[in-house]
């Protein structure tokens, strides 16, 4: 898959190959105030892709397993690794990512001498926590580089943004002394089980506490630090998802989608679904379709 280079309103993709920086090729920026539609599987030969959530969610597949990030999140994509948002799609908020080669030798990476090239070079390809919570330091500097980037250019412009690219990685190397993302805690990891089999159920916040064996205002406050959502909010995009395979896979009605998945109208569950996707579920379906063929 080529790299996209095109910028909107609402995404800005920096072509770094011009700069005479060694081995930096892309940094991107998002700023989704809706959610937009999946991001299809691809990989990068040869090259590792640095994802930065600043605010938001987002949710990242490789096969099977899904990776669900929070505002504060690094996620890391090896070269030639497939992911993709799977069927979730690219939810509002602001993320960066910054996708570099990683050459069979260290030499001259980065422009650097060599010492420094070696320690960047096997820290990155040693990196050992695909997903862990970076929290808010990596931010300025990243808007650093922006600003850099749309400063007039002089000789010293590109030196500016090297130094700038070189500290964001330092900081995302020292984030090998933190701990992955944790997962659920029992009791949360019971709720959401609870919650994937429930689906056509109530689930009222009350009951969800009862499952954890914890008051509502500390299930609340539990659930939302652990998840990144709400109960309510987690238990609508639950549904949204299994109403997306259930799109994807079945011949159903809208409307015998909808009930299958804990929604009492088709109306709530094409607003809503909207409102997650992007997309009603009529486009959605369309969309996995493909166009018509003519025979």
């Amino acid at each position: 898959m080529e790299l996209d280079l095109n910028s909107t309103p609402e995404r800005t993709i920096l072509d770094l190959t011009g700069l005479g920086i060694p081995h930096v090729r892309v940094l991107g920026r998002y700023r989704y105030l809706k959610a937009h539609p999946p991001l299809e599987d691809h990989s990068h030969p040869g090259m590792m892709e640095i994802s930065y959530l600043a605010r938001g969610t987002q949710n990242y597949w490789l096969g099977e397993k899904c990776f669900r990030m929070k505002g504060g999140d690094l996620f890391v994509t090896f070269p030639d690794e497939p992911h993709s948002t799977g069927p979730d799609p690219e939810h509002c908020g602001m993320m960066y990512w910054f996708i570099l080669e990683l050459p069979p030798s260290p030499e001259g990476f980065l422009g650097l001498p060599k010492e420094q090239a070696q320690a960047y070079w096997e820290g990155l390809r040693s990196f050992p926590h695909r997903h862990c919570c970076a929290g808010p330091e990596l931010h300025p500097i990243l808007e650093r580089i922006f600003r850099a980037m749309a400063a007039p250019a002089g000789p010293l412009q590109p030196a500016r943004i090297h130094l700038g690219m070189l500290e964001y990685l330092l900081e995302v190397l020292s984030l090998v002394q933190r701990e992955p993302v944790r997962a659920l805690s029992p009791a949360i990891a019971a709720v959401t089980e609870f919650i994937d089999s429930h689906l056509e159920d109530s689930l009222v916040v009350e009951v969800l506490a009862r499952e954890a064996d914890l008051s509502v205002p500390r299930f609340k406050a539990r659930f939302r630090s652990e998840t990144g959502f709400p109960p309510a909010e987690y238990v609508l995009r639950c549904r949204i998802e299994h109403a997306s395979r259930l799109l994807a896979s079945s011949s159903g009605s809208i409307l015998e989608v909808a009930m299958a998945s804990g929604f009492c109208s088709s109306q709530y569950f094409a607003s809503a679904f909207r409102r997650i996707t992007g997309m009603t579920p009529t486009h959605f379906r369309e969309r996995l379709a493909g166009p018509a063929v003519d025979v």
